[in-house]
């Protein structure tokens, strides 16, 4: 008996411990910083093979297909620009410039960048942006004036962005993030 109930622990344990490795290597191998625009992850699809399957493995494990590697990037954060998890309790402010994209889309998802159905996005046919193609989001539970998106709780959350096709020679500048109250 007491034979029986260790070889059932040390199964419970050696799966629990292969989850959370598979979880973790998923999020650190799949993704990498972006240059140039700080706080901000890049799941790589393209350009390193070892990386790839991992970044492939973070679209599958959360249901959905990933996006054709020479048409769209991926990006994610959990942080505003000052280090501040993202949660649903305060109003965060999302501005960048999105003119050289030819189309991109902004979701919320959860603390670990994984996509939830039934979380709002606001993509570039639908948006409202500046003459000079600037992009202002207020995320936030309580409505917000121009372009807004509504966190499903009060919870921790993170900023799915993805662009596709940025347009020749124009780098990639990805949105800030600031808190404005909470």
């Amino acid at each position: 008996m007491r034979a029986a109930a260790f070889a059932l622990t040390a199964l419970a344990t050696g799966l629990g411990l292969g989850l959370v490795t598979a979880s973790w290597s998923l999020y650190s191998s799949g993704s990498s910083t972006v240059v140039g625009n700080p706080g901000w992850r890049e799941w790589r699809l393209a350009g390193q093979p070892v990386t790839a399957s991992y970044a492939a493995g973070f679209f599958l494990s959360a249901g959905t297909v990933p996006p054709a590697a020479a048409h769209a990037r991926s990006f994610f954060r959990n942080r505003d620009d000052d280090g501040n998890a993202l949660s649903g309790s305060c109003v965060v402010v999302v501005k960048g410039e999105v003119s050289g994209l030819r189309w991109w889309s902004l979701a919320l998802a959860d603390d670990n960048g994984n996509l939830v159905a039934g979380q709002p996005v606001l993509a570039a046919p639908g948006a409202v942006t500046g003459a000079d193609g600037s992009l202002v989001v207020r995320i936030a539970r309580r409505a917000q004036p121009g372009n807004w998106l509504r966190p499903s709780s009060e919870g921790r959350y993170s900023i799915y962005f993805m662009a596709g096709s940025p347009q020749e020679g124009l780098p990639l500048q990805l949105p800030s993030l600031k808190q404005e109250g909470c």
